[in-house]
């Protein structure tokens, strides 16, 4: 597990890294979290490793300026995590997908009992994880 765990909130880590993946790629990412309860390390390892891929998915293969990354509390033990972006390129979120990362991203969200959908429309794509936590 990253060192980050240790010492930060998946909240801190994930604000971070947005920051970081701005600079580093010029494409606008932002990070929002609607009052979240604590989430347990390991699901919070899983969502952050989730976040990771699907947004270098969107800077590989996306022509994106903008990603919005949100992870927000719908009751108490229900979450959603939602990645958007301004793209019109569909970005591959297939689960058939031959890329290893997407593959990886079903056995992770699986491993959270959490369930994926994804959206594509001509102003953006939208990748939503629902999930619950014990």
């Amino acid at each position: 597990m990253p060192p980050e765990f240790e010492h930060l909130s998946l909240d801190e880590i994930l604000y971070q890294y947005a920051e970081k993946l701005s600079e580093n790629t010029g494409i606008q990412v932002t990070y929002t979290s609607g009052s979240c309860n604590p989430i347990p390390n390991e699901t919070a390892y899983e969502l952050y490793r989730i976040v990771q891929e699907i947004t270098m998915n969107i800077v590989k293969h996306a022509n994106a300026h903008c990603i919005s990354v949100s992870l927000y509390s719908e009751h108490e033990k229900q979450y959603t995590l939602k990645i958007t972006d301004d793209s019109t390129v569909t970005t591959p979120h297939k689960a058939n997908s031959r890329g290893i990362g997407l593959r990886t991203v079903n056995d992770r969200a699986k491993a959270i009992d959490g369930t994926i959908q994804r959206e594509s429309s001509e102003n953006n794509n939208i990748f939503t994880l629902q999930f619950k936590v014990k």
